[in-house]
């Protein structure tokens, strides 16, 4: 854990990316290795697979299905008690292995993650405006911007620099930009990901008025979609081999 962990400075941001990776990276890879499986090749094994890693025990807090309660809750994009996320892969899981039901676990992994990406950009940006430890925010953000990582930078590499620049405690962050206006205009354009799918974080209304981030820039969408489903395939192909 030193050597894998050396540039991160402290324990608490080693607790805090070892906690995360365990509840968040590994389950998502998992999950998205078996959809894709059960999907691709109507396997009803890997595709109920999927669909309990994703779920797990929710009275337990630590599981993909959880976080998308929490995000869901920071968001308002949420049916009553159950996140809109949540509804739609439990929908898709009833439904049974297809390409299309594959298509919609992966779609609404990719909202939670965003939001929580998104989130801990702004909360970083309190700590800076503050003067307070980034220690936990900064581990926590890392760790879940690592889900989504891969796809946001094969369709936006600006988008993914500036994460990046944030998340990576070999880098230095720039306390005066505004990392959460930022993350909120690249991160769901990355991802395909429309302005209601991914609600709006509570408390920032108005955040970015004025505000034109760096991070973006004119491309075609059809190529971040498509760089998007290369950098995701490329992802899950590699976890397969490994855990086969």
């Amino acid at each position: 854990l030193e050597e894998a962990f050396v540039a991160t400075g402290g324990d608490a941001e080693v607790a805090e990316m070892v906690e995360k990776t365990v509840m968040d990276a590994i389950p998502v890879q998992g999950i998205l290795s078996h959809a894709y499986n059960g999907g691709v090749n109507a396997n009803r094994g890997n595709w109920d697979k999927a669909c309990a890693l994703y779920i797990g025990q929710p009275s337990l807090g630590s599981t993909p299905y959880e976080r998308a309660q929490k995000r869901g809750a920071n968001y308002g994009t949420m049916e009553g008690e159950v996140a809109n996320a949540n509804i739609a892969i439990l929908e898709a899981c009833n439904a049974g292995p297809s390409q299309s039901n594959y298509a919609t676990i992966l779609k609404n992994i990719k909202i939670t993650y965003a939001q929580a990406s998104i989130r801990y950009a702004h909360l970083l940006d309190i700590d800076f405006a503050e003067g307070l430890s980034t220690v936990d925010h900064r581990a926590e953000g890392q760790a879940f911007y690592r889900v989504i990582a891969p796809m946001v930078a094969s369709a936006s590499s600006p988008c993914h620099d500036i994460m990046n620049e944030l998340y990576s405690f070999d880098k230095d962050p720039d306390m005066n930009k505004k990392y959460y206006c930022e993350a909120v205009a690249c991160i769901p354009s990355a991802l395909d990901l429309s302005p209601s799918e991914m609600g709006t974080l509570e408390e920032t209304s108005g955040h970015c008025d004025g505000v034109e981030p760096i991070s973006t820039q004119t491309q075609d969408s059809s190529a971040f979609s498509l760089r998007s489903v290369v950098g995701l395939i490329l992802s899950v192909a590699a976890f397969a081999m490994v855990i086969q």
